[in-house]
């Protein structure tokens, strides 16, 4: 996580947000470039969290407002990362909110589990995963891709999935560009325009926390970052429950 104390020179103002009775003058004072959206009071005795657009974390705040915590608070007698509970109850809510008709579905017949993959064309992980499709499949485990050109919005990947996502056909548009790219046959997407969500698709991701891809999010909001065999995925979300 980029540490606040490092942000952007220009003061957000803070004004009209509920501080939960938590003392902001120092932080407001050091702390510049943030736009503060919500402060509670924490589990932990003495200390508020402070959520801001800028961060998926939380940070720790004592009521008298005078010392800050960031990272990874921890609940030892739980067991529980409180830190990564909380982000992975806000992508739960943004994954929630994503329509299906905007990605591309593989599902599987004796569905067990759903899980939401970010991807692109020019990842060779993403495309061992998709190779592998009817692993995953067979394991109970359907896949939604979400477009994610991890190289930026002027890459080639970003062009290839704008042309995948405005095929008629787009399973068949990705199947075809990753066999294409692995040098298996196939064909490269049929360049092709349209109205698309990739660029919107892209910048949540941003927001979820993916850097790379494939970035695997489950049912309870949490990240694989990177590849992972239909086996290994499938003892993972046994062990979460979902």
């Amino acid at each position: 996580m980029k540490k606040l104390l490092l942000a952007s020179s220009m003061l957000i103002g803070l004004s009209g947000v509920a501080t939960a009775e938590a003392n902001l003058e120092h932080f407001n004072n050091l702390i510049q470039g943030v736009t503060v959206e919500k402060v509670q009071p924490s589990v932990i005795d003495g200390m508020y969290e402070v959520f801001v657009k800028e961060s998926l974390y939380p940070i720790y705040l004592s009521k008298d407002g005078k010392y800050m915590l960031e990272g990874n608070a921890i609940d030892l007698v739980k067991g529980i990362n409180l830190s990564e509970s909380y982000v992975n109850a806000k992508n739960k809510e943004k994954i929630a909110t994503l329509d299906e008709k905007d990605m591309v579905i593989y599902k599987a017949p004796n569905e067990k589990y759903v899980v939401t993959v970010f991807t692109t064309t020019d990842c060779p992980f993403c495309r061992r995963l998709h190779a592998q499709m009817d692993d995953y499949l067979a394991e109970g485990i359907t896949i939604r891709y979400i477009g994610f050109p991890f190289r930026g919005l002027a890459s080639q990947g970003y062009t290839d999935l704008v042309s995948i996502w405005c095929a008629s056909d787009r399973k068949a548009a990705l199947d075809g560009a990753v066999t294409f790219a692995e040098g298996k046959g196939g064909a490269a997407p049929k360049a092709a325009s349209c109205t698309n969500p990739i660029q919107d698709q892209y910048q949540l991701g941003i927001e979820m926390g993916v850097s790379g891809t494939p970035a695997i999010f489950l049912g309870d909001g949490s990240i694989l970052a990177g590849y992972l065999p239909a086996k290994d995925l499938v003892k993972r979300l046994e062990m979460l429950d979902l």
